[in-house]
């Protein structure tokens, strides 16, 4: 059975079908074929590998993730980051990794980190003069950040699946989150000495505090849920639909950046990526059977 199973995801993977379906068709062939279980159990299995409330926390963070990139708290926060650090040598290398840390705190995806607030570290570092693979290693690495600092989806799933608590999860990830991210500003700053990239001049402090002051309802976000996840005001499932909520209100009432047509292509992009995500989830989950 496993070298059935094995041969299926080499020839599914051969063929550039997408690791989740891959996975399902090949392990619904090995237990419809090679086990003769009735393909009902199987169907069964899947639903009841995604049937939990600690998964609901997903798609929620997701689209949190997304309200935010929509409704213009990434670019409040990149300006934010780059009056504060974009002077030191690496620039807006500091800059993307900074970005990333806060963003992480919102969305806790790596996926929503690089293709919102990513892509708006990618063109600046571009529009400034850095070399094309600096910029994408960095911006890559740092969304790693995403899974590490809580809210994490990752956590999340890991949480359910060894029946650990989501809220202690949560707590652990902040300071290896904090490591990371200090390893790669070190990194950058000798790369960017050697390389002599650009800096952004340096601001006033006049600046800054104007760039905090338009970032501070985006940067409460974080304090928010870590808050209230360790208060017990809410669960780390509940804070999915807190996070919403607060991106939400930032979005339409606070920046005015979010219209109903953007609010549209908002879910439907959230639909792609959290269907994508569960899917993939649904068919390890059945795999393990």
């Amino acid at each position: 059975m496993l070298a059935i199973l094995f041969i299926c995801l080499i020839v599914f993977g051969a063929i550039s079908l997408p690791i989740g379906i891959a996975m399902g068709l090949a392990t619904m062939l090995c237990l419809v074929f090679a086990t003769n279980i009735d393909p009902i159990m199987v169907a069964q299995n899947a639903f009841a590998g995604i049937d939990s409330f600690s998964l609901m926390a997903i798609p929620f963070f997701m689209l949190a993730g997304t309200i935010m990139n929509a409704g213009g708290v990434a670019t409040r926060i990149f300006d934010f980051c780059n009056t504060l650090v974009g002077h030191i040598p690496g620039g807006l290398g500091h800059v993307n990794v900074f970005c990333s840390v806060i963003f992480a705190g919102m969305s806790g995806s790596a996926l929503a980190d690089t293709g919102g607030i990513g892509a708006i570290e990618l063109k600046a570092m571009k529009d400034q003069g850095f070399d094309d693979d600096f910029s994408a290693a960095i911006t890559g690495a740092s969304s790693c950040l995403g899974p590490i600092i809580p809210p994490s989806t990752g956590m999340v799933l890991y949480a359910m699946m060894a029946e650990e608590s989501v809220g202690t999860l949560f707590i652990a990830g902040v300071i290896p989150g904090i490591i990371m991210a200090a390893a790669m500003c070190l990194i950058v700053f000798f790369t960017a000495k050697k390389r002599n990239s650009p800096v952004s001049p340096r601001v006033e402090w006049k600046e800054r505090l104007r760039a905090l002051w338009r970032a501070v309802p985006a940067l409460l976000s974080p304090v928010i849920l870590l808050s209230g996840i360790l208060l017990g005001i809410f669960s780390a499932t509940e804070a999915s639909v807190v996070c919403c909520l607060y991106s939400l209100f930032l979005g339409i009432f606070i920046y005015k950046e979010l219209s109903p047509k953007g609010l549209y292509n908002v879910f439907l992009e959230t639909l792609k990526s959290s269907g994508m995500v569960m899917a993939l989830v649904t068919f390890s989950m059945l795999l393990a059977t």
